[in-house]
C-alpha cells in the first residue's frame, strides 16, 4: 500500500487538526505532483465540535477527566475526524495530527525516571477503517524520542510553501498558542512557540461575553491596554527561555487566564491581552530577525483585527505584515495544510523533523502510519 502510494503521480491527501482553541476540525485537501513537498491548495472546512464535547476536550487538557474519558474520546475522535474528512472529498491518504490534550516538553521526574510527554488523541484506526485509506498520525512523538521538544511541529512544510531566495520570512501562527518559523533566505530553519495566541481571549471571552471568542476583536477594541498589568503578564517564566521552546495550554489556558480576572475593567483585560500575545510575538521575533522580513501571519488570530493592530503597531523597522493568503494557502487552514505535507513526506520515507525548531539531536520521519 505504500508503494502504491509513492507510485501515484498526482496523490491527494487531506490534512487534519483540531489545535488548542479546540474549537473544531479543519480539514484541507492538497493535491501533489510526485514527492515534491509543495502543494496545491484545494479545499477547506471546519467542522465545529459539538459542545459537550469540546467541553469534555478541555476536562482532558485540564486534568479534570479520568483515563477511561481520555480512552473513549481517543476513539470518538476518529470517529468525528473521519466524518470530517468526507466535508473536503476523496484522498489517497489522511494525515492527521488530531487533538494535543497534554504536551509536557520539560522533563520532570516521573515514577524515578526524567520524562518528557506528549499526548494526541484521535484514533487512526476509526479513520482508516471508514476511509478506505491509509492514515498518518502522531507526528510529534518520533522528535521527541530524540530528545525534541516535538514543537514548532511543522517548519518543514512552512518552508516548502514560503522560501524565498530574496527575503527573510517568518511564517506564524496564532492559534490558542502562537508560534512562528524563520525562514531565511540562506541557513537553517529555526522556530519556536512565542507563547499564548488566542487561549487567554477567548478564556475571557467564555467568561465575559459567553462567547467562545472575541469575534473580530470588537470587545477588546473597546478597552485600553493596562501597562502594569502587561508587564506582569510579561514576567511568566516561559519567557526567559532560550533556543527551541514550546508551550501550551498546561501554561497560559484558562487557569491562567482567571489569575487576571477581576483585576481591571474586562474591556481593559481584554485588550491587554490582545496586547500581551502581540508583545511576546515581536520580543520572540526579535531574537531572530536582524533585518528587513516579511511576517505571514496565519490561524484564527489574523481575524482578530484589535490583535493584528496591536502586533502591527509593534512591528520592527523593515518588518512587513503579510497574509498566508497571499501564498495560496488560507489563513485558517495553513495547520491543516501542513500537516498534509508531513503525511505526504512520511509516506515516501523522507525526514521532515528540524532540530533547530525542536532541539532535537537529529531529524526523524515525522508520523506513525496506519494501514488499511
Amino acid at each position: 500500500m505504500i508503494e502504491a502510494y509513492r507510485a501515484t503521480a498526482n496523490p491527494r491527501v487531506i490534512g487534519m487538526i483540531s489545535g488548542t482553541s479546540a474549537d473544531g476540525i479543519d480539514a484541507a485537501l492538497v493535491e501533489f505532483e510526485g514527492a515534491s513537498p509543495r502543494p496545491k491548495f484545494l479545499q477547506f472546512t471546519c467542522t465545529p465540535y459539538p459542545p459537550k464535547v469540546r467541553e469534555m476536550v478541555f476536562a482532558l487538557m485540564e486534568h479534570r477527566a479520568s483515563v477511561v474519558d481520555v480512552a473513549r474520546m481517543n476513539v470518538l475522535l476518529g470517529q468525528l475526524f473521519a466524518e470530517a474528512a468526507r466535508t473536503v472529498g476523496e484522498a489517497d491518504l489522511i494525515a492527521t495530527h488530531g487533538q494535543t490534550i497534554a504536551h509536557v516538553p520539560a522533563v520532570h521526574d516521573f515514577c524515578g525516571y526524567p520524562i518528557r510527554a506528549t499526548l494526541q488523541i484521535c484514533e487512526p484506526a476509526e479513520i482508516a477503517a471508514r476511509l478506505n485509506v491509509p492514515v498518518v498520525s502522531d507526528f510529534r512523538a518520533p522528535d521527541m524520542a530524540v530528545g525534541g521538544q516535538a514543537a514548532p511541529l511543522v517548519p518543514f512544510a512552512d518552508a516548502a510553501i514560503l522560501h524565498s531566495d530574496a527575503i527573510d520570512r517568518v511564517a506564524l501562527n496564532i492559534g490558542g498558542i502562537s508560534n512562528f518559523t524563520f525562514i531565511p533566505r540562506q541557513g537553517d530553519i529555526q522556530a519556536c512557540d512565542t507563547g499564548p495566541g488566542n487561549c487567554m481571549m477567548d478564556a475571557l471571552a467564555e467568561r465575559v461575553l459567553s462567547t467562545p471568542c472575541d469575534a473580530k476583536g470588537a470587545f477588546a477594541a473597546t478597552g485600553t491596554v493596562q501597562p502594569e498589568l502587561l508587564e506582569e503578564m510579561m514576567r511568566h517564566p516561559y519567557f526567559e527561555l532560550t533556543g527551541p521552546r514550546s508551550t501550551g495550554r498546561e501554561e497560559f489556558g484558562r487557569p491562567y487566564a482567571a489569575r487576571f480576572f477581576g483585576r481591571c475593567d474586562a474591556r481593559d483585560l481584554m485588550r491587554t491581552s490582545a496586547a500581551f500575545t502581540a508583545e511576546t510575538i515581536v520580543r520572540a521575533l526579535r531574537s531572530y530577525v536582524k533585518g528587513p522580513a516579511e511576517l505571514v501571519a496565519a490561524g484564527g488570530g489574523v481575524e482578530n483585527l484589535t490583535l493584528m493592530e496591536e502586533l502591527r503597531s509593534r512591528l520592527p523597522e523593515g518588518v512587513r505584515l503579510r497574509r498566508y493568503d497571499e501564498f495560496g494557502v488560507p489563513a485558517e487552514a495553513r495547520e491543516a495544510v501542513a500537516f498534509a505535507v508531513l503525511g505526504h513526506q512520511t509516506m515516501h520515507g523522507r525526514r521532515t523533523g528540524v532540530p533547530g525548531a525542536t532541539g532535537a539531536s537529529r531529524s526523524v520521519v515525522q508520523g506513525k502510519i496506519t494501514l488499511v
